[in-house]
């Protein structure tokens, strides 16, 4: 999908040059990385690659099979709630703080599919720094509240999943089998 950006649409009837005419491949970085590394997956590039081990050494649990979309979620929302609790947002019920909630707790909930018995995600910031953190000073100077926002959201999320849990345990229950 290639987009020529060369004209300001000013009113219906007029249009104005631009000073530097674009071309958007709609590629993305992790795209343009791909290809620079010669690699057909964006979760092939070297980030990815880098977040994911993280992901399995702290899971003890390898990217293959059932578990390979686990881990790949897990790196992509890291990386995405990291830079949105760095830029500020914190995680609530309304909306930037409400999308970024849901962010984390979707990769949460893989953490969990992969056995994490204690919040994982804010374990994964280093690594993540390591990787961006030159580029990204922001991630740099946000860690600490980046890791302490992802520890206690996501303490929080698992009891409230274990509440639920129980609950429709119990209604289940009170059911009976017919």
């Amino acid at each position: 999908n290639l987009v020529f950006m060369q004209f300001e649409q000013v009113t219906k009837a007029e249009r104005i040059e631009l000073p530097r005419p674009s071309i958007d491949t709609g590629m993305g970085l992790e795209r343009i990385a791909a290809v620079l590394q010669g690699e057909h997956d964006n979760y092939d590039i070297d980030l990815f690659k880098a977040l994911i081990r993280a992901s399995e050494d702290a899971t003890g649990v390898k990217a293959e099979g059932k578990n390979r979309a686990s881990h790949r979620v897990i790196a992509d929302h890291l990386r995405a709630s990291s830079f949105l609790i760095a830029d500020g947002v914190l995680p609530s019920n309304e909306g930037r703080g409400y999308v970024l909630r849901r962010i984390m707790r979707r990769a949460m909930r893989h953490a969990q599919l992969l056995g994490a018995g204690d919040p994982l995600m804010w374990r994964l910031v280093p690594a993540l720094v390591r990787e961006m953190g030159q580029a990204y000073p922001e991630l740099v100077r946000g860690q600490p509240l980046i890791s302490e926002t992802l520890k206690l959201e996501e303490t929080r999320f698992r009891k409230t999943l274990a509440r639920g849990l129980g609950l429709l345990a119990d209604a289940t229950e009170t059911l009976g089998s017919g």
